[in-house]
């Protein structure tokens, strides 16, 4: 595998950008049009899962053994 073959494709990561978008504007009209979460609700949650994201991305690249 070249060096070139390793580097993720720029349009499948504006894709995957652009879904994922698609997907929590979905999920934010269903929690608060259908179960009644109130937007400040669903901020917090939002908040709290993007810390925890953050958090492992960060673990896992501080851990990641270089070759």
């Amino acid at each position: 595998m070249t060096n070139m073959e390793s580097k993720p494709d720029i349009a499948a990561i504006i894709i995957g950008i652009c879904v994922a978008g698609y997907a929590a504007l979905a999920i934010r009209y269903v929690a608060q049009h259908d179960l009644g979460f109130t937007l400040q609700h669903i901020r917090g949650v939002a908040i709290a899962i993007a810390t925890l994201l953050a958090a492992l991305i960060a673990v896992d690249f501080l851990t990641r053994k270089t070759i």
